[in-house]
């Protein structure tokens, strides 16, 4: 493989979450790796045909290597043969045969609060650039916001990993998720101070307007007759109006459930993504609107709304609390993965007692986690805990502040989350029941809620060494009164990292974990 094919490939992942071939609701068809990429990372070279060479003389090999890649000929068995061939393909630069792997997803178990956003398959989005007669976007806004919100996914842009909505996606879903979408624009009936408290009916304004133009079918991809998002944005400008003195913009980007009545070409709006925006921030707006589409796709804000004890609003903190549904930087978690339906059965390892030892991928790599349930798991809908290994890699990889890009973390490591996704009828129908605006939430942030990190010192992740166990701070389950104090009866021992193959530790690295009962 050539040195451009090399470097392209470099930020995606080695165990099966490169771009598919093929997306559906049910699963998708990934690559894997390729013929010749015997040390899996992602390039064959002359280290491939080392490493071959060195086995076919009999010369010990130390690494998990793919040897089925070994096997050019498909003659089934290794010998000069396979040797030859591997070192014409790297001689001639020539394109390697790529090899895929079929993921059959679960049922996202977010579908019980009936979202209207699909969380696989393809989903095509409209954006509504709104303009009022006292506040207008620039006259090239259209083309920037096509360009930032839909380019096309490049490794070695600036601003990965957020250089696209679908480019975000489509890593942390592992292919699952294919979005796309078209920009429109409309200027406004009235000033803007008119929809200060409108707007619902600013969206009706614009869908209808733009009703003989547009065919809303095309953005109902589940045929459920209604839109499957909608962003709009209005001009940076707006984001001045603060008209009750909270410090809070009255504009400021956020999600909606549409209540009203009305539909277009009989399809109704569902939730719609409303609010001002930099479009000279690229990353933030981007870090914005795949926050927002969490929404849409149902996952709530695991950030609290008003301080807790500690003076903190994020869920979580330090190196290991970068989360997209909390601060909008980061990967998405094991959580809210499983919430999206973006595992496999397979990929979901379930403790059920005594002494248990798992063995976690990378989740920028190659998707696992380990549940351990408190009872009947009920559909995931009830309170566990979820165990993932995190990497400094795709979508973790750098995050955003007012001083430019900055890695995210240097070392990865095991992360640990208390959920509690049980369902419960909310004023609109099924909802998580203690996300952060139900009627079961305690707004003093100290009981029940969606998700809470168990806390590692300094918000750091736990490694190799470290036990997990009733004296870790929020590693018991809640009580009945909602407080954390009731001991799981179960340690974790954090056991060996095993490096990965190549000259990156990370690609293919796994860890070891073992869970006893105390």
């Amino acid at each position: 493989m050539n040195k451009n094919i090399c470097r392209l490939l470099s930020g995606v992942l080695a165990a099966g979450l490169l771009f598919p071939c093929t997306v559906s609701a049910a699963g998708v068809r990934v690559l894997v790796g390729y013929r010749g990429d015997i040390n899996g990372d992602l390039c064959v070279d002359a280290a491939d045909a080392a490493i071959l060479a060195q086995y076919l003389a009999g010369e010990p090999t130390e690494g998990a290597y793919a040897w089925e890649y070994a096997d050019l000929d498909a003659g089934g068995t290794l010998d000069a043969a396979d040797l030859t061939l591997l070192k014409r393909l790297i001689l001639s630069g020539g394109e390697p045969e790529a090899v895929y792997r079929e993921r059959t997803l679960i049922d996202p178990p977010i579908s019980a609060v009936n979202p209207p956003m699909p969380t696989s398959g393809a989903v095509k989005i409209p954006v509504f650039a709104v303009s009022f007669p006292d506040c207008t976007h620039a006259e090239d806004a259209p083309d920037v916001i096509r360009e930032t919100l839909f380019g096309e996914a490049d490794p070695d842009s600036e601003y990965y990993p957020l250089e696209s909505i679908p480019a975000y996606y489509q890593r942390a879903s592992g292919g699952a998720l294919e979005i796309t979408g078209e920009v429109y624009t409309y200027t406004a009936k009235n000033p803007l101070a008119y929809y200060d408290s409108k707007k619902e009916a600013l969206t009706d304004e614009v869908m209808g307007a733009m009703d003989a133009e547009i065919d809303y079918q095309d953005y109902d991809s589940n045929g459920d007759r209604r839109l499957d998002a909608v962003i709009l944005l209005l001009p940076e400008k707006a984001l001045e109006r603060d008209v009750n003195g909270d410090g809070t913009a009255d504009w400021w980007m956020s999600t909606l459930r549409y209540v009203g009545r009305k539909s277009f070409d009989r399809v109704k709006t569902g939730k719609y993504c409303i609010g001002a925006v930099s479009l000279g921030n690229h990353a933030n707006l981007n870090s914005t609107c795949v926050h927002e589409l969490g929404h849409v796709m149902g996952l709530p804000d695991y950030y609290k709304y008003t301080k807790d004890e500690t003076g903190r609003t994020r869920c979580m903190y330090g190196s290991a609390g970068l989360e997209m549904m909390d601060d909008a930087f980061g990967d998405f978690c094991a959580f809210s993965r499983l919430m999206l339906g973006w595992f496999t059965e397979e990929e979901i390892q379930v403790y059920s007692g005594g002494v248990q030892t798992f063995t976690l991928t990378s989740m920028q790599q190659s998707p696992s986690c380990v549940i351990v349930p408190r009872g009947d798991l009920n559909g995931y809908h009830s309170e566990f805990f979820i165990i993932e290994y995190a990497t400094p890699e795709e979508n973790n990889r750098y995050y955003f502040t007012d001083k430019g890009r900055r890695e995210a973390f240097s070392e990865g490591g095991i992360r640990i989350l208390h959920c509690e996704s049980e369902i419960a009828m909310g004023t609109y129908g099924a909802e998580l029941k203690y996300y952060n605006l139900g009627k079961y939430y305690d707004k003093s942030n100290m009981k029940q809620r969606v998700l809470r990190m168990v806390e590692c010192v300094g918000g750091d992740f736990f490694r190799t060494g470290s036990t997990v166990d009733s004296h870790t701070t929020g590693f018991q389950w809640y009580d009945d009164d909602g407080a954390q104090t009731e001991d799981p009866g179960v340690c974790i021992r954090i056991e060996e990292l095993i490096p990965g193959n190549g000259t990156d530790p990370l690609r293919g690295s796994r860890y070891q974990i073992t869970i006893s009962e105390n």
